[in-house]
């Protein structure tokens, strides 16, 4: 009996050690796989190869023998990724798994584009996409969003965007007291009250609402000890500059650069302004993966996902009340106005490069919805049409953004932790947005767990 006893121990010994051995040996093979396939991208020189401009990259497409080499390199690197069993993966590398899996089949999807290209060259257009053979938008899409949204469902979007953000704007425009009153209440936007002239007075705001939105991290954030984000009026300032942009730098800081242009800034823009390039938006993300994020994929850091960081930029605007911002109707009218813009640019991307709209429909379409940002309009449909599905990267991932947000809320009641939610969206950097679903719905099962486990434990 002894030794039966001993002999169905030793086996589930064996069995237990296999095991253990089998899941630790997937592991490893999986992450030598991405080191392999890393080093060898880089070799390859994909990653050099992408503009944001379409007619650039159709311009300096690889030729054809090249872009045959880096279909076979996908292909073998589908083959290799198949060939490790996810079952035996952790949680967290399967993320890292799928997360992979979905960067080779984009990869695939372009190449095939390239080479089909290449093989059947067309006069470029410069007036959009709308020349391209089919999949060739849905591409830029994907490349820009990560999302593979069908162009009617994103005109239906764009549209329903501009309506609701519209209504949003009617509001303030009725508490400002110009009810019916559109023509009055956009020459009163016009009004120089609106600006500060002096750069001294601009920083000193800027630092008061960097001082203020530090001072309230703590309430939606776990992680509150961003490094000073340094800021500064955009150097060369001329009339088609952005209303912003933020320059990371690992080593000194970043700095968030603002539009002073002709020795004015408008105040309604300042507090969405700061939230999306600074704190805790393009600033606070950069330096949290950068600094705070340990093991991530070899291959992570030849992923850009526009959907991904300009759609959490976007998101974080509507934070601001919650931080301490947006304490007068002007400074909510300065982040819907701007939100009416990328709703608008929406519309006109998939007007523009799927149906194929002149420039004269998107300058139509512009005045009918925008009459007070006439000033922007050229600027703004020419940007759309060189850079196709940019613009549409910061209202889709910050609708996906929401959309889980409110999940969460729903799904979790007074278990719902803000904070652990935002934590957990940025804690493997930048991913695909069904990803990011995949891992707050992870989340949200992990957090019913918990309650069920405090539940049996007071039992």
């Amino acid at each position: 009996m002894m030794r039966k006893m001993l002999l169905l121990a030793v086996l589930w010994g064996i069995g237990v050690t296999g095991s253990c051995q089998s899941k630790s040996a997937a592991t490893n093979a999986l992450h030598q796989l991405f080191r392999e396939y890393t080093e060898a991208f880089e070799k390859q020189g994909i990653a050099a190869r992408f503009s944001l401009s379409y007619v650039t990259n159709l311009k300096h497409l690889p030729q054809v023998k090249k872009l045959q080499q880096q279909k076979q390199f996908f292909a073998q690197y589908a083959q290799k990724i198949q060939a490790i069993d996810q079952s035996t993966l952790s949680r967290n590398d399967r993320y890292d798994y799928t997360h992979f899996l979905y960067e080779i089949k984009r990869n695939q999807e372009q190449v095939d584009l390239q080479l089909a290209f290449q093989q059947q060259p067309l006069k470029i257009s410069k007036q959009g996409m709308y020349f391209l053979p089919k999949g060739w938008y849905a591409m830029y899409v994907k490349r820009m969003t990560t999302s593979e949204m069908s162009p009617q469902t994103l005109m239906k979007f764009g549209e329903t965007e501009v309506a609701r953000i519209k209504g949003e704007i009617q509001q303030i425009q009725d508490k400002a007291g110009f009810t019916g009153r559109n023509e009055a209440f956009y020459e009163h936007l016009q009004s120089e009250k609106f600006n500060l002239y002096h750069l001294d007075t601009v920083l000193a705001r800027y630092a008061q609402i960097d001082h203020t939105v530090r001072k309230n991290l703590h309430r939606l954030f776990e992680h509150t000890e961003a490094r000073k984000v340094k800021i500064k009026p955009i150097p060369n300032v001329n009339y088609d500059s952005p209303p912003g942009y933020l320059i990371p730098n690992r080593a000194t800081g970043n700095t968030f650069y603002f539009k002073y242009y002709q020795g004015k800034h408008n105040w309604r823009t300042m507090d969405f302004l700061y939230l999306h390039e600074a704190l805790p938006g393009h600033s606070y993300h950069f330096e949290y993966e950068q600094l705070h994020l340990k093991n991530l994929p070899a291959f992570h850091h030849l992923v850009r996902y526009p959907g991904f960081f300009e759609g959490w930029a976007a998101y974080v605007e509507n934070l601001g009340k919650e931080l301490g911002l947006y304490q007068n109707i002007y400074t909510a009218f300065g982040k819907w106005s701007w939100d009416l813009v990328r709703s608008v640019r929406i519309v006109l991307d998939v007007g523009i490069h799927h149906f194929g709209w002149s420039k004269k429909q998107a300058l139509d379409y512009w005045k009918k919805h925008l009459p007070f940002r006439m000033d922007i309009a050229q600027r703004e449909i020419d940007r759309v049409t060189r850079w196709p599905a940019q613009v549409l990267s910061y209202k889709l991932g910050e609708a996906k953004l929401l959309e889980l947000k409110r999940r969460c809320e729903q799904k979790l009641g007074n278990r719902f932790d803000i904070r652990k939610f935002h934590s957990k969206v940025l804690s493997k950097g930048q991913v695909p947005l069904s990803l990011m679903e995949t891992m707050v719905n992870d989340f949200i099962e992990d957090t019913l767990h918990q309650k069920l486990s405090d539940s049996k434990g007071k039992g």
